[in-house]
This record gives C-alpha cells, sequence and structure tokens, in this order.
C-alpha cells in the first residue's frame, strides 16, 4: 500500500517538475484523489490491525486530499488547462500543495509526532489553495472528525471537525450546529473558527461511545453531523438570507479483538495412545565382605503418562551373597531401591579371616509406560472479529468431551462479555454448529477440531 501511494507520487513530482512536459490541473487532481483513495483504503487496514490512532489519521488525510482534489478540479472548467498558464497568485499555493504531497510518501511510517506535523501541513497548504481558487463563492466544506490522539491539543473529552469556511463574520460568525450519535450538542460547549469546529462530549455520550477506548468500554462506531451555515448568494445575500449546509461524518473505531479461552473435560480412552518402553541404570556398587550397601534408581514419568508395567534387578554383580529389590511409584516418578551384600569372610583358627574378594553391582530398573490424553483441556487465543479461532482437541477414539464452557471477553479486559457451556454435547448438534447466549461467537466441533467463529463487533 505505501509502496502504491509512492509510485504515484513519484510521477506526480516527475510530471509537475519536468521542462518538456506540460503539466494540467487534471494531472493534480487525479494525483491527489488517487493519493487519497489509496491512503483510505491504509486507514482502513491500519484499523482492522486494532491501531486507532494511526488509522484514524490516515483516514482524515485522505478526507482531506479527497475534498482538495474535488473542489480543485470543480473551480477550473477546463482541467486541461496548464499549471503554468494559472495566475502567479493560484501557481503558488498550489506548487506548495503538491510540495507537501511528497511528504505522503512514507506517512505509514512516521511516528505519532511527525504524522501530525504532514496532516497541519497538509490542511494549511489546502486552506492556502482554497483562497486563490477561480470561483466566486468560497462555500463551506467539512474535511473530516480528528479524536483525541489523532492530532494535538484535543482533549479526552473532545473532538474537533475540520473544514473550510466553517463560519462566517458577515453573519456573526454563527457556529454549525451539531449531532453526535443521533444527540444534539448544547451550542455552549462548541467553539467555532474558520477552520475548525470544536466540540465538548457530555459524560454520557464518552460512556455510551466507549469515547476513552479503554479496554473493557472500546470506541463504538458513531456519526456526526453538523449544520453549516452561510452567507447566500446573489439576491438571498442582499436580502441577507442565510444558507445551510449539513455533513456528515462516520468514525470508524479499530476492529474488536477478543481473549477467548476454552476449558473441557473429558473422558480419556483406556487404549494408550502410545507405549514408552524406560529403563534406568545406578551407578558402580562396591560392597566389601559382612558389608550391606543400598542404592536407588528412578525414571520421571512424562506428563500425561501412567505406568504399565515395571521391574528392577542387579546386574553386573560379582562376589555378592544376596540381593533385595522393591519398587514404588509416586505421581511423578518410579523408584527403585534395592540393597547388595558382600561375601561372608572365611575365618580360621585363630580368628584368621580372610576376605575372597569385594563384591560389586548396578540395579537396573526398566519397564514401560503409555501416554495418555489428561482429562482436563484448556487454551486461551487472542483473535480479531470476524476471525476464525480452530482449536485441536484431542481424537474422539482417545477422549470423550464431557462438558466445556467457552467464554469470550474484549482484549485486556477480565470481565467476561459471552460464554456457552456444553453438557455431554451431541456430537451432530456441535459438528453443526452452536451459538454463544449472545451471539458474539459460534463454535463447531468436527473431527477433534474446534472452530470458534467470532462475530466483528461486540454489543
Amino acid at each position: 500500500m505505501r509502496f502504491t501511494i509512492a509510485c504515484i507520487l513519484v510521477l506526480l513530482s516527475a510530471t509537475l517538475w519536468s521542462y518538456d512536459q506540460i503539466v494540467t490541473v487534471a494531472t493534480v487532481t487525479s494525483s491527489t484523489l488517487q493519493i487519497a483513495e489509496t491512503l483510505n483504503s491504509l486507514g482502513a487496514a491500519t484499523l482492522d490491525n486494532g491501531r486507532a490512532s494511526p488509522g484514524q489519521r490516515q483516514l482524515l488525510l485522505a478526507q482531506v486530499l479527497r475534498a482538495a482534489g474535488s473542489r480543485l478540479g470543480a473551480a477550473h472548467r477546463n482541467l486541461n488547462v496548464p499549471v503554468a498558464s494559472l495566475s502567479a497568485n493560484e501557481q503558488a499555493p498550489l506548487n506548495r500543495f503538491v510540495s507537501i504531497l511528497k511528504d505522503i510518501s512514507d506517512f505509514s511510517d512516521l511516528d505519532d509526532g511527525h504524522a501530525i506535523t504532514v496532516v497541519n501541513n497538509t490542511l494549511t497548504a489546502v486552506h492556502d489553495l482554497f483562497d486563490v481558487l477561480p470561483t466566486d463563492e468560497k462555500p463551506p466544506i467539512v474535511f473530516g472528525v480528528a479524536l483525541p490522539s489523532v492530532l494535538t491539543n484535543i482533549h479526552q473529552n473532545q473532538f474537533v471537525i475540520l473544514g473550510y469556511h466553517l463560519v462566517d463574520p458577515t453573519i456573526g460568525n454563527r457556529p454549525p450546529t451539531v449531532t453526535v450519535a443521533g444527540e444534539a450538542i448544547d451550542s455552549h460547549v462548541i467553539a467555532a473558527d474558520f477552520g475548525k469546529v470544536v466540540v465538548q462530549l457530555p459524560d454520557s455520550l464518552i460512556q455510551k461511545l466507549g469515547y476513552k477506548n479503554s479496554a473493557c468500554n472500546p470506541l463504538r462506531p458513531f456519526d456526526v453531523r453538523a449544520k453549516v451555515f452561510f452567507p447566500s448568494s446573489g439576491l438571498a445575500r442582499v436580502l441577507r438570507i442565510t444558507s445551510e449546509a449539513d455533513y456528515a461524518v462516520s468514525i470508524r473505531p479499530p476492529s474488536m479483538f477478543y481473549d477467548v479461552s476454552v476449558e473441557a473435560t473429558g473422558d480419556p480412552s483406556s487404549t494408550p495412545r502410545r507405549v514408552i518402553p524406560f529403563s534406568a541404570i545406578s551407578q558402580y556398587v562396591a560392597v566389601g565382605c559382612d558389608q550391606t550397601v543400598s542404592a536407588t534408581v528412578s525414571w520421571s514419568i512424562p506428563p500425561n503418562s501412567r505406568i504399565l508395567d515395571s521391574r528392577t534387578r542387579w546386574i553386573e554383580t560379582d562376589n555378592v551373597r544376596n540381593t533385595t529389590q522393591a519398587i514404588t511409584q509416586n505421581g511423578t516418578a518410579i523408584l527403585a531401591f534395592g540393597t547388595i551384600s558382600g561375601l561372608d569372610k572365611q575365618c580360621a583358627l585363630f580368628g584368621i579371616c580372610n576376605c575372597p574378594g569385594g563384591g560389586h553391582g548396578r540395579l537396573f530398573l526398566e519397564g514401560t509406560a503409555a501416554s495418555t490424553v489428561p482429562p482436563d483441556f484448556t487454551t486461551q487465543q487472542t483473535a480479531r472479529g470476524g476471525a476464525e479461532i480452530e482449536v485441536k482437541m484431542p481424537p474422539n477414539e482417545e477422549w470423550t468431551l464431557r462438558r466445556m464452557t467457552v467464554r469470550a471477553a474484549r482484549k485486556g479486559c477480565s470481565t467476561e462479555l459471552d460464554r456457552i457451556d456444553l453438557q455431554n454435547p451431541d456430537p451432530r448438534v456441535a459438528a453443526q454448529g452452536l451459538s454463544s447466549l449472545k451471539g458474539i461467537f459460534r463454535l463447531r466441533i468436527t473431527d477433534g477440531i474446534l472452530v470458534i467463529t467470532l462475530a466483528k463487533e461486540a454489543p
């Protein structure tokens, strides 16, 4: 997307500053509108990825450029008029406007501060251009709406309507009337000048719209409508009749993201999933005559596994009188314990004894274990509204589902938004699909795969 904007700007720049090519108003107009449409698509994609301020800033800039291209084209009856033949009064602002466009080629890569500067510079350049367009009338126009963090100096309970000729001194700078989400805004909290209208929202609307865009109360879509007043033309102006223009701007929030958790309990199959042979051997153990020495050896049981059989014995023994061995098991390991006794001393008359040789051996543990499906199954994933989450569950031949709870919450919010509880679900019904309590998601289970489909927007 950014590459497309850059390509358009390269072509535009090459055309505007080429000495061997005639540059027309149509060239500037069409290129501006192309950049606006590309920025509009980029802004929508940015909001889809959950990035509110950059996405809304890109959409705002697109609206400003769309208005600039449209009004520039409408001001000239002949779009093929060469830019060089325009009056010097119009050429200078037009060239400044085109130079501003070059800064937009890397707009998506700019940090907030530099991106805001580009938007403000574009607004100034568009105002300067509109002031010198060859038209007798300068009707108002609304570019768009800036929310907090989209531009600077906007308080958390305000938004700014940006445009041109939003008030007029000949009718007392009468401010526009503003409606937000169907509710009229009191004129006392509306401050307007030629290029902007600052609107302060009441607390009730801030809560209703999720205007602070917190995790548990995110921003919701809403419309801003403005009625702008301006002097009429012709005889109506002489009679001091005021004209009105209605504008509507839709505020699109970033895509909703959900945290989805799955908790399930089932009956594992008695058939082992996989048989695991195991063995362990102790260190070399030495023992003298008339001595008894002990040894231990253990093997850690893997998670979700059980011991099928086990055996232990002494190996590599020599000069040993007898041995003992036993096996114990806890939840995480199997342990073999054993003793080894050396030969008796050989004693002659007068207490003279001899040891025929030191003994030695090693304790050996072996057996088989089986991996099993755990009775409990839990997982959590985060996904965008409208997306599908796939969760691989234990196969039907290894595990029978008994209970399942699926919960959905807004990303980063601990408050549960919706859920579904299943108890010994009928596989045929589960395969067809089931809806959550509030309809925020649907799920289906097919061939051991749980598929959760999320709604794009939550209530």
